[in-house]
């Protein structure tokens, strides 16, 4: 009856550490599916200030609807997910029924503010794996997937020249002539880049930049005028000080 007992007992633990196991686990992918959707939340909510095609608007609602569908079949059908699910439909829907998206990055412009424009960066960076992640599973054809993570590269570099532009026309206006100078030798170099810098933008930029660098070359020139000694009769000319 002891050794039964001792069984029963082995037996009813072994049971309840693999429920507790598998629900850990479920946990576990529950909160994976959440950070899933967050993060892909978060690249959407920057859709106004990326360029995003049709293509990759309707990639991404396809991730958050899976992972939405997959959220409530961990949580035992929970309706707290219907809604959003019913949200992420909808969208789909008028995502292939119409030519919604931006496929050009030609309109890009830079946010004047630097949070925006970190928080921008930040999301081409998380943007690019999930383009990855996404082609891997079949959701992305290898056309589109692509085209997008050449358009995410563009706009990389688009953001660091305009970064470095800024900061070299600040310096300019500052007077810090040799950091301007060296930002802007910085920003010919990105544009030699003619994969990603394409000729209409590369001699816009490069315009801009000969621009500052006369700027320099002016001030310069204004600034030795002002040092140039003067001579004998110039000295006779001037207007005497009255003391």
């Amino acid at each position: 009856m002891v050794v039964v007992a001792l069984l029963v007992i082995i037996a009813i633990n072994l049971v309840y550490q693999h429920h507790e196991a598998k629900e850990a686990q479920r946990r576990k992918e529950l909160a994976r599916q959440r950070a899933v959707i967050e993060e892909t939340e978060e690249i959407l909510s920057q859709a106004a200030l990326i360029p995003m095609s049709n293509a990759l608007l309707q990639t991404l609602n396809t991730r958050i609807l899976d992972a939405l569908n997959q959220s409530k079949q961990l949580a035992g059908g929970s309706s707290e997910f219907d809604a959003r699910i019913s949200h992420t439909l909808s969208q789909l829907s008028a995502l292939e029924a119409g030519q919604l998206g931006q496929e050009s990055i030609d309109l890009f412009q830079l946010p004047s503010n630097e949070k925006q424009t970190l928080v921008l960066i930040q999301t081409l960076k998380k943007l690019k794996p999930v383009l990855r992640n996404e082609h891997n599973k079949g959701r992305m054809g290898a056309e589109v997937f692509t085209d997008e993570e050449l358009k995410v590269d563009k706009l990389q570099l688009r953001i660091h020249i305009e970064v470095l532009m800024n900061r070299a026309r600040n310096l300019v206006n500052a007077r810090q002539h040799g950091s301007a100078k060296m930002l802007l030798s910085k920003i010919t170099l990105a544009l030699n880049n003619q994969v990603l810098a394409g000729p209409d933008y590369r001699a816009r930029m490069q315009a801009k930049t000969n621009e500052l660098l006369q700027a320099i070359e002016g001030s310069k020139e204004d600034l030795s005028k002002q040092n140039k000694p003067k001579n004998d009769l110039d000295e006779l000319f001037q207007p005497k000080k009255k003391w």
